[in-house]
């Protein structure tokens, strides 16, 4: 190598080191010692070559203390080879890869904690490290970290570049994200890097070891190492924990911030704050009409949650009122998800809302949020319009996703994370609630599954609602399997609330299976399909509906006549169906009012969620079961019996759903 390069001396015996991909050697210019890397020309990614000069530029105004400092760079040739080199600080100290093995608990949380401080204030300036390692990290002599090779990392074409031992060496330290996809990673990977460091700095040895880049790979996406513990007896579980949560494969499942990972080492963690009290898990979606069931169910302390759709607030002053005196807690539907159709201005109060495109002929498109600037002024729009109808927790807009592919899902997201930094900056104690509305036909892909948890658990928001696509009584097993496991892990990952929403009797199954909290309309409104979104009626039946708390299930009766009702009141289990409350006086007599049928199903909806809360948690599969198992007998002696019903198939697959989760939660046990 040449001894001069541009200005630099250099001599053999300071050869500092080789990494993955350039050599290091210490040089002098004008009395002041630096250090120098040089890697070939061709190791470069051919599309930053022709930009190099801004990339580098981008990286030298990182100016945290504990980052090298990057001086010059430039080019040279020799031996007829194109070399690139980079000139930074040298620093005085010993590698991080002195210290694995060596140090103990204490002194490795500070190490730790100093580097993820280091790598947040970078972050925050956009640039992700992607090859945190010890040989990375510089230990000065006031015993400080410094980290080395900020940012270089995504400027080098490792295909080019032979799998020598110091290349597999850098893929130990790589998430099974940068490995599959390495130009679109976020800050969790370096996160994912923090945690092989630390695992590595406490036990000795790797987390994994495998003998060649084919198989570190798959043990990487596919295998999950020792407990720390297990080779370190020192080791205290609360830091453990950390270290496997950083490690975790999915996204979703580690820390989302370098605060989360600084709590949970700390002894005794912040635990997240919670703005939403959900001890009351049942959302009634209140429609414009029901102003007179309301009053009455009010006074009969029959509802405990609203959500009221916000295209009813303009024109249903009277109800909103009512509501905002009540002191319930209650939110909304946007109703966003509907201003994408043409059918939006057919329906009342959907065009008129202050967010809609503003044009009858025009519908809100993918466009309108294409700069950020268009995205925060429609949150604000969204939010502000909530508070000044006194909602008293927020729902941020949201729109109809076929699939975390498509365009609106990331939409979606954007808006999301805008609406928190509104709600943030203008009400902070005010909760937002995330809507998840989406088609579920492939949940049942881990890819896809992984992709919605990934994205929705980092946004941290204070609860979910979910709409999925299909939900009612045409859902099949594999659909309500993977819809209901989704929600379980969603609430599981983020520690938030997840809102089963529009859903029937399938509601309480999925409280007995943990989902914190479910709505519904007042004996309608309880499935959901993207059609509803077009629907001017929003899938509201004209015909209506009886609730028979014992087959978990409505009846329809034509013109509210109640004939049906008198034939199962004398069956043989007529005893066991028929209701008593007040609300179902006079159905023998051949009518009940349609307010008292909405009544009815309130007050025993009401009760059936109480009951099923105040169960231990460990109890409510079994509770959940036999009441399903019941109602599919109570339907087959009414069918033997010539009292038809209708179609309540949907009783066996709720059945085979508890049989689902029960194998899943004994697998676990």
């Amino acid at each position: 190598m040449l001894t001069i390069i541009d200005g630099y001396n250099t001599k053999p015996e300071w050869f500092l080191g080789k990494g993955s991909f350039g050599s290091v050697y210490k040089v002098e210019k004008d009395g002041n010692f630096y250090a120098m890397k040089v890697f070939q020309t061709e190791y470069l990614m051919a599309e930053y070559k022709n930009r190099l000069d801004r990339e580098i530029k981008a990286i030298q105004k990182i100016t945290h203390p504990n980052v090298v400092k990057f001086h010059s760079f430039g080019t040279f040739v020799d031996n007829e080879f194109e070399y690139f080199y980079i000139v930074m600080d040298l620093i005085e100290g010993k590698a991080l890869t002195e210290y694995i093995g060596t140090i103990d608990e204490e002194r490795c949380i500070e190490i730790i904690e100093s580097v993820l401080d280091t790598i947040d204030s970078v972050h925050k300036e956009g640039i992700i490290h992607r090859d945190l390692k010890p040989a990375n990290i510089m230990i000065n002599q006031e015993g400080v970290p410094v980290i080395l090779d900020f940012g270089l990392a995504k400027l080098i074409d490792y295909s080019s570049i032979t799998q020598t031992g110091e290349r597999v060496g850098t893929y130990f330290y790589m998430s099974p994200e940068q490995i599959t996809d390495s130009k679109h990673i976020d800050n969790l990977s370096d996160y994912f890097a923090v945690g092989v460091i630390f695992y590595q700095l406490l036990t000795g040895v790797l987390p994994y070891d495998a003998a060649n880049l084919p198989a570190l790979i798959d043990q990487i996406k596919n295998q999950y190492p020792k407990n720390p513990s297990e080779l370190n007896r020192d080791i205290s579980n609360q830091v453990e924990n950390v270290i496997l949560k950083l490690l975790e494969k999915e996204q979703y499942k580690r820390f989302q911030s370098v605060s989360e990972i600084k709590n949970a080492l700390q002894e005794k963690p912040i635990e997240k704050t919670k703005k939403l009290d959900l001890s009351i898990v049942n959302f009634i979606r209140l429609l414009h009409t029901e102003k007179g069931v309301f009053e009455v169910a009010l006074k009969d302390s029959l509802i405990d949650r609203v959500i009221f759709p916000a295209n009813f607030f303009k024109f249903y002053h009277p109800t909103v009122d009512i509501l905002k005196k009540s002191g319930i807690p209650f939110t909304t539907d946007p109703a966003t998800n509907r201003l994408v159709y043409t059918s939006f201005s057919k329906t009342r109060g959907v065009m008129e809302l202050p967010y809609s495109s503003g044009s009858e002929v025009t519908p809100i498109q993918k466009k309108d949020f294409h700069s950020i600037s268009q995205v925060q002024e429609y949150v604000k729009k969204v939010l502000d319009f909530q508070n000044e109808n006194g909602v008293t927790e927020f729902a941020a807009p949201f729109f109809f996703a076929k699939n975390s592919d498509d365009e609106w899902f990331n939409i979606n997201l954007k808006l999301l994370k805008e609406s928190l930094v509104y709600r943030d900056e203008n009400f902070p104690d005010k909760p937002v609630w995330a809507g998840i509305c989406m088609n579920i036909e492939n949940w049942h892909n881990e890819e896809e599954k992984t992709n919605i948890l990934n994205s929705y658990v980092k946004t941290n928001p204070d609860g979910f609602f979910v709409y999925g696509d299909p939900i009612g009584n045409q859902s099949n097993l594999t659909q309500l399997y993977h819809y209901t496991d989704l929600l379980r892990k969603l609430q599981i990952n983020s520690s938030a609330p997840v809102v089963a929403c529009r859903v029937n009797g399938l509601g309480l199954v999925l409280l007995s299976l943990g989902i914190a909290g479910i709505s519904s309309g007042i004996g309608s409104l309880d499935s959901f399909r993207e059609s509803i979104l077009s629907d001017t009626q929003e899938g509201y039946s004209a015909d209506p509906r009886y609730y028979i708390p014992a087959l978990m299930s409505m009846v329809t009766l034509k013109k509210r006549v109640t004939t049906k009702l008198i034939d199962i009141a004398q069956s043989s289990v007529g005893e066991e169906l028929k209701c008593d409350c007040a609300y179902c006086a006079g159905i023998e007599q051949g009518t009940i009012s349609l307010q008292n049928m909405k009544l009815h199903f309130m007050k025993k909806r009401k009760e059936e969620v109480e009951e099923i809360v105040a169960l231990n948690p460990e109890d409510r599969l079994a509770y959940i079961e036999s009441k399903v198992e019941k109602a599919i007998i109570y339907k087959r002696n009414l069918s033997r019996e010539g009292v038809e019903v209708g179609d309540f198939s949907h009783l066996d697959t709720w059945y085979s759903l508890i049989q689902q989760f029960k194998k899943k939660n004994s697998k676990i046990d």
